[in-house]
């Protein structure tokens, strides 16, 4: 069941904390970075056209917590490791670039739980999956292969093994059971990747946990990547990106929002 139309991708009921002038400003350069494709990256990192690609196994994928930071989400792709992060990525199978990235919200409560390794023991961004919150999640959609987000899937539940198949647990998506039950669900923390929409042809589909673990505040390297994330999509000033970051559940009464502003970079 999918839980927006394909004539309504996205969502213009913004997340908590953020005054509705401002939230306003937000989804005009929303609207904006849909339109022209994020030239910013388009014409510095990634590649514009789907080169040596087959279209149909093109998806989008709405990352929401420190993958909305480019530099993070290609440790994904190409390997390697981001500031602040304890682990070094192995990367995917094709290391190609997106193909492009729009900022993208999540008709998702966004919330923070798990005790992380990679993050110092915090806790990590998750969505509730029951897509019967108010409130949305402010994200960034990847266009890549269907290959490439199993693999993004594989490493997110540290079960990536780069090597030949054999090495390589089965983190294969179906796309008619993806289409058909708009979810596909693995044992692993983000075991459950979930269609969220349609937008220019192409499924839309996030990863995140198949039941909301317990709640727990993350370490200030996570919060770091992902507010220079959000700076990065959405154009934020650190006190908007600090402010609802802190209003998350998880986070909320334990994150100072001024403290936090100050440590963003």
């Amino acid at each position: 069941m999918f839980v927006r139309s394909t004539s309504e991708p996205f969502s213009v009921a913004g997340p908590p904390a953020i005054c509705s002038s401002k939230r306003r400003k937000l989804t005009e350069r929303h609207g904006e970075f849909t339109q022209h494709r994020c030239p910013g990256w388009t014409s510095t990192v990634l590649g514009c056209a789907i080169v040596g690609r087959t279209v149909n196994r093109m998806i989008w994928y709405a990352a929401y917590g420190s993958n909305l930071l480019g530099e993070r989400f290609l440790a994904y792709l190409r390997g390697g490791s981001v500031t602040g992060s304890n682990k070094v990525e192995y990367g995917a199978r094709d290391a190609s670039d997106p193909t492009t990235a729009v900022p993208y919200m999540l008709p998702r409560q966004l919330a923070f739980g798990y005790r992380s390794s990679r993050w110092r023991g915090g806790g990590v961004c998750f969505v509730d999956s029951s897509a019967t919150s108010e409130r949305d999640a402010f994200g960034r959609a990847w266009m890549i292969t269907v290959e490439q987000l199993e693999d993004v899937w594989a490493q997110e539940n540290g079960q990536y093994v780069k090597g030949g198949a054999g090495e390589r647990p089965d983190w294969t998506l179906d796309l008619d059971e993806l289409r058909a039950n708009g979810n596909v669900r693995r044992k692993g923390n983000y075991g459950r990747v979930e269609v969220l929409g349609h937008l220019e042809g192409h499924l839309v589909a996030t990863i995140t946990c198949d039941s909301p673990p317990a709640l727990n505040s993350a370490d200030l390297s996570y919060l770091r990547v992902v507010g220079a994330g959000l700076v990065e999509t959405w154009g934020m000033d650190r006190f908007d990106a600090a402010q609802y970051l802190a209003s998350c559940p998880g986070n909320q009464g334990v994150i100072d929002v001024e403290e936090l502003a100050e440590a963003l970079i």
